[in-house]
C-alpha cells in the first residue's frame, strides 16, 4: 500500500496556515500526533518547534506554483513517521517553499533542521536548506551546490551583491539525513554568522557585512522558480534570542600577562589580544578582507585575532611583525584555528618569514588535503616544498605552531614544531637570505581565501 500523505498547497498559491488545517483520515495511521516537539540548546524563545507529526504545515506560510508541491509525507522521516516534503521541477512556474515568520525586530536567530535531499537539479543551480530574509531581501542562506554536492554559505552585502563561502570540501550525498544549523546576529559590518553541519561547526565569523537591521522570516526551499529539488525536512527548531552578545570590549581581559616561551632572542612582539587591539602586530587589509579582534573563538582568555579573506577581487588580510634591521635569526610561536579553508590548489598560511620583499620560508595548511607543508625560496627564486605532516589538520580546532629561521645562505637553519612535536629541522637549507626583516601571519596575495583565528603570538629576533 502506498503510505504517501500529501497535505499542503498545490498550484499558484501563497497560503498562510495559522490554525488547524483539517487532517485527512489517513494521517492517524501514519503520523504520530501528540509526539513532543523537538528542542535545541539555543538561547531565547522557540519560534518554531515542529516534527510535522501533526500531519499539517500549520504555522508556516506555504508558497507553491505550477507542479511544485509542499506537503507532509510519510515515506521518509528523521524521527517519528512524517516529514515536510518540498517538490519542485524544471517546468515553467514550478516553485515550492515554506517559511516561518519571526517576531518584529528580530536581529538574532538560530535555525536548526534535518534535511534529506533526494533529488537535485542541474549543475549551476542548488538545493536550499535554510534561508533568512529581511522583508523581501535574502540576507543569508545555506545550500547544496548541484554540480559538486558541497554545501555553501551565501550572504548579502549592503550593496546587494553576494559572497559565497564553501563550507565543506566533500560532497553531501543524496538520500541521507543531515542536520544543518544556521545562526545569524545582525550588527552591520560586524554581523555574526555561524554554521554547523551534522554537529560540527564549519563556519564562524563576526565580521560578516550586511545592511539588514532585522530578520523577518526563515525559509525552507527556494524562492526561485524552476529550481529542481525534492527535499524532506524534519525536526525543525527556530529560536530568537532575547539578548545580543556583548561587544568585544566587555569580553576581552585587559591586563592579562603577555605570553612567553623559551625560544632564544629578544621579543619583537608578544600578544594574546586581550587588550582588544591588534598592536603590536600591523594589519594590512583590502577589499572584503578584514583583520580584527574577535571574541567568537580564543585559545586563552576571551579574545583572539581574526583574519578573513575571500575569493573576491582585491580581498586581502594579514598581520606582520617588523624585526630589527639585519636580524640574523627569528622565531614565531602562536596558536591557530583555521575555520574556513580556500579553493583547491591554494593554502592558508601560518607563519611567513621575509627578508625585504623576498619570502624566505613559510609553513601552511594545504587546502586540497589539509596537510602541513614547508616552502623555501631557493637562490634562483624557485620554491622547494617539503611535506611536514601527512595527516589532515582538521578545521575548527586549535593547533600550536612554532617556527625558527636562521638565514645563512646555503647553511640556513629552519626548525618547525607542530602541537609540541618537532616535525622539521635542518641546517643545510639553501637560501638567498642572510638576514630577516619581518614575520607575517596570513597571505600577502589577494583572493587567498581563509578564516583564521590566531592567539598567544610570540615573535623573537636575534641569536
Amino acid at each position: 500500500m502506498n503510505r504517501l500523505i500529501r497535505l499542503g498547497a498545490v498550484g499558484a498559491l501563497v497560503l498562510p496556515l495559522i490554525g488547524a488545517f483539517g487532517a485527512a483520515p489517513a494521517q492517524a495511521a501514519t503520523c504520530q500526533p501528540g509526539t513532543p516537539p523537538p528542542s535545541g540548546p539555543y538561547p531565547g524563545t522557540a519560534v518554531v518547534a515542529n516534527n510535522f507529526e501533526s500531519g499539517t504545515l500549520a504555522g508556516f506560510t506555504v508558497t507553491t506554483g505550477g507542479p511544485g508541491t509542499a506537503t507532509v509525507d510519510s515515506p521518509l522521516a528523521h524521527s517519528g513517521s512524517c516529514a515536510a516534503h518540498l517538490h519542485s521541477t524544471a517546468d515553467a512556474g514550478s516553485i515550492a517553499n515554506i517559511s516561518a515568520p519571526l517576531p518584529a525586530g528580530t536581529a538574532d536567530v538560530y535555525a536548526d533542521g534535518w534535511f534529506n535531499v533526494t533529488k537535485a537539479g542541474a549543475a549551476g543551480s542548488n538545493v536550499a536548506y535554510l534561508r533568512l530574509f529581511s522583508g523581501s531581501s535574502r540576507i543569508a542562506d545555506i545550500y547544496r551546490d548541484n554540480g559538486t554536492g558541497r554545501p555553501y554559505l551565501r550572504t548579502t552585502l549592503p550593496s546587494g551583491s553576494t559572497v559565497s563561502t564553501r563550507l565543506l570540501s566533500t560532497s553531501i550525498p543524496l538520500n541521507t539525513w543531515h542536520q544543518v544549523v544556521l545562526h545569524m546576529a545582525l550588527n552591520g559590518a560586524a554581523s555574526t554568522v555561524e554554521v554547523w553541519i551534522d554537529g560540527t561547526k564549519v563556519y564562524s565569523s563576526n565580521q560578516v557585512s550586511t545592511g539588514a537591521t532585522a530578520l523577518s522570516a526563515v525559509q525552507l526551499g527556494s524562492e526561485s522558480r524552476r529550481q529542481v529539488a525534492d527535499t524532506f525536512i524534519d525536526d525543525l527548531v527556530v529560536h530568537a534570542p532575547t539578548e545580543t552578545p556583548p561587544p568585544p570590549s566587555e569580553t576581552c581581559q585587559p591586563g592579562t600577562a603577555a605570553p612567553t616561551n623559551s625560544q632564544p632572542g629578544t621579543t619583537a612582539a608578544a600578544t594574546n589580544f586581550e587588550s582588544n587591539t591588534l598592536a603590536p602586530l600591523i594589519p594590512t587589509t583590502a577589499g572584503t578582507g578584514t583583520a580584527t579582534v574577535s571574541t567568537l573563538l580564543s585559545h586563552s582568555g576571551g579574545c583572539a585575532a581574526y583574519l578573513h579573506a575571500t575569493t573576491d577581487s582585491g580581498s586581502l588580510a594579514y598581520l606582520s611583525a617588523p624585526l630589527p634591521a639585519g636580524s640574523p635569526a627569528a622565531s614565531a610561536d602562536g596558536w591557530f584555528n583555521i575555520t574556513q579553508a580556500g579553493v583547491d590548489g591554494n593554502n592558508v598560511p601560518y607563519f611567513r618569514f621575509f627578508s625585504g620583499s623576498t619570502r624566505v620560508a613559510d609553513i601552511y595548511r594545504y587546502n586540497n588535503n589539509g596537510q602541513l607543508w614547508l616552502r623555501v625560496t631557493s637562490p634562483s627564486g624557485s620554491f622547494v616544498y617539503t611535506k611536514l605532516i601527512s595527516a589532515a589538520i582538521p578545521l575548527s580546532s586549535w593547533h600550536h605552531v612554532e617556527m625558527r629561521v636562521v638565514p645563512n645562505g646555503a647553511a640556513t637553519t629552519i626548525q618547525v614544531w607542530f602541537d609540541g612535536t618537532a616535525v622539521y629541522s635542518s641546517n643545510t637549507v639553501n637560501s638567498p637570505a642572510t638576514s630577516l626583516s619581518r614575520v607575517q601571519l596570513g597571505a600577502e596575495h589577494t583572493r587567498q581565501m581563509g578564516d583564521s583565528f590566531i592567539d598567544d603570538v610570540i615573535i623573537k629576533s636575534g641569536s
